[in-house]
């Protein structure tokens, strides 16, 4: 995986209540990300 300690996952899970749109989308581009 990356070495970065700011990836999207993590910010999606400091805001859940602010972006759950971006939880959705982050969650199928980790998908992606697992499969490729």
């Amino acid at each position: 995986m990356g070495t970065s300690t700011k990836t999207p996952t993590t910010v999606a899970r400091d805001e859940p209540e602010a972006r759950p749109k971006s939880i959705v989308e982050v969650a199928i581009a980790t998908s992606k990300w697992l499969e490729a």
